[in-house]
């Protein structure tokens, strides 16, 4: 069941494809300018892409963990994030 998650971003973009929506500056900004449509798209598509995955994997590795190192593995996955968010714009300006 947790396999057909995939297919989620499939018809979003067959959506995308046959509605024929015009990619022009303005139309992009307006859809942008919805924050609460684009988190949404972007979680679903996080969550059909990599949920079966990520639960079949990390379910094990953290039930195995005491609570001291959930702690600094959570820190650490944070510190992480926080850098590629930072190198992030540096990346796409090369």
């Amino acid at each position: 069941m947790l396999g057909l998650l995939s297919l989620i971003p499939i018809i979003m973009g067959l959506n995308l494809l046959l509605s024929g929506v015009d990619d022009n500056a303005d139309v992009v900004n307006e859809k942008l300018s919805n924050q609460r449509e684009l988190i949404l798209n972007v979680a679903v598509i996080t969550i059909s892409t990599c949920g079966a995955d990520n639960i079949g994997i990390y379910v094990h590795f953290f039930v195995t963990l005491s609570a001291s190192v959930v702690i600094v593995v959570l820190l650490t996955f944070l510190a992480m994030l926080v850098l590629f968010c930072l190198a992030g714009p540096l990346f796409a300006a090369t």
